[in-house]
């Protein structure tokens, strides 16, 4: 993987520059809407986030969320990746919490009440959730839309022309139901992958830059390249957040629990909360 990350044609450093510019200016922005710099990183130690977190910490003053059960990978990644980014003197600045079963059931709970019934999206919604409530910054960097602009789904190497519906429905779905979630508790979400400039961008790229021999979000992890960031993380390749979080997990524990079906967690959890 680490000769093609690096084997960048001439011809296309420019895009790359482009892109790295675009996502730079959407921290430049924030800047100037938030003098002090204090905003909230949904952190997981995966590249995208580490992308974000990395131009975050250049240019803000941010703290990094972590959400997951004891012994998670999405915790232990995301305190592997904070270290090697930052250092052991900056660990201050990166918050772990841990959550439990119960945690899960009231995140889930509030779902059902702003009407969502698919089980899959409440499972990766929850540790965005738990963020939100336990975050004191009123703004959140958020890496939602890597997956999907730059092909990180493994579903993706079989059927690339997946990317544009699940774009489609990310931006008509999943980022509506996500700003109802920040508003329950008065914050605000910026997605930096999903601002005009970087799609705009993202469209130039051929799917062989996004997908090749294999390796997913290949302009991406190029991204990460160009900046600097540590191989151990333009390599890594990570669980959806519901997994490597343990999310999913305590669901399947929680149906078990209620003796119902999976699919049907969310209308049993409806009927308690009313």
């Amino acid at each position: 993987m680490m000769t093609v990350v690096q084997s960048i044609p001439d011809d296309r450093k420019d895009l790359y520059n482009r892109l790295i510019k675009a996502l730079e200016s959407s921290m430049q922005e924030l800047k100037r809407s938030c003098p002090d710099g204090k905003i909230g990183v949904a952190f997981s130690g995966g590249l995208d986030s580490s992308i974000i977190g990395y131009l975050a910490m250049k240019h803000l003053r941010p703290t990094f969320y972590v959400v997951g059960f004891k012994g998670s990978k999405d915790v232990r990644n995301a305190i592997d990746s904070f270290s090697r980014m930052f250092g052991e003197h900056s660990m201050e600045s990166l918050r772990v919490i841990y959550i439990t079963d119960d945690d899960v059931v009231e995140a889930l709970k509030e779902f059902s009440k702003l009407g969502l019934k698919d089980i899959l999206m409440a499972s990766f919604e929850v540790p965005l959730y738990i963020t939100l409530k336990h975050s004191k910054e009123s703004i959140i960097i958020s890496g939602q839309g890597a997956d999907e602009l730059f092909g990180g789904y493994k579903k993706y190497l079989e059927n690339p022309s997946l990317m544009r519906d699940d774009f489609k429905r990310l931006l008509e779905v999943t980022v509506p139901f996500e700003d109802k979630l920040a508003k329950i508790f008065n914050k605000r979400i910026i997605r930096p992958y999903l601002i005009d400039t970087v799609i705009s961008i993202v469209k130039e790229l051929s799917i062989e830059e996004k997908i090749y021999e294999g390796i997913r979000k290949l302009a991406l992890r190029r991204v990460a390249y160009l900046l600097g960031l540590p191989w151990e993380i333009i390599t890594r390749e990570k669980k959806a957040a519901q997994y490597g979080s343990g999310v999913m997990k305590s669901i399947r524990k929680i149906a078990r629990s209620l003796g119902v079906d999976l699919r049907d967690v969310l209308k049993v959890l409806s009927n308690e909360s009313t």
